[in-house]
């Protein structure tokens, strides 16, 4: 988990927070709070390729506009633990369909 910004606003037209970051690496994955807790996910990356923002696209059991001035963080989808590809043998066995294979 790595800092990744400061939330500047919360768009009510695209429902998306957005952050300004000083890192030049524009990585997609997942956003927490300091807490760890995860907020969403990064939906687009845009603007001068130094200082790039992001979009966040938060899920429905939060509420966006409490984390506007907070500090989020970025976790890459590959540092999530256990996580699967949707279509993979193991996502369709945890699930209960039996594998094609």
């Amino acid at each position: 988990m790595r800092k990744l910004g400061k939330v500047l606003h919360y768009s009510k037209v695209s429902k998306r927070l957005i952050v300004k970051s000083k890192e030049a690496d524009p990585v997609r994955g997942y956003v927490a709070d300091k807490t760890g807790y995860i907020i969403g996910k990064v939906d687009e990356v845009f603007g001068p390729t130094g200082e790039p923002y992001f979009a966040i696209k938060p899920y429905s059991k939060i509420e966006p506009t409490k984390y506007l001035g907070e500090e989020v963080f970025l976790v890459p989808y590959s540092e999530q633990k256990g996580e699967t590809r949707k279509g993979s043998r193991k996502a369709s066995l945890r699930a209960g369909r039996k594998s094609s294979r």
